[in-house]
């Protein structure tokens, strides 16, 4: 398996279209990380839309289980 990272310097305006150009011409799993729990939710329903399989994951304020502590 290949691993890419890449970081673009956009606007705030232009920031949803790079990345949807980005996934369309390079499809395939990709991780994309956002600051907020409202950007993860705006930003699936938005590539959803679009037709791109989109799944929006967050931790919700939710802490890890204690055992994670030992396996990380």
């Amino acid at each position: 398996m290949q691993v890419e990272e890449a970081y673009i310097e956009c606007g705030e305006s232009e920031r949803d279209e790079y990345l949807y150009c980005i996934l369309a011409k390079h499809p395939g799993r990709t991780l994309v990380f956002v600051n907020a729990i409202s950007s993860v939710r705006c930003l699936g329903a938005i590539l959803k839309l679009l037709g791109l399989p989109a799944h929006a994951l967050h931790a919700g304020g939710a802490s890890l289980p204690s055992h994670w502590a030992t396996t990380l």
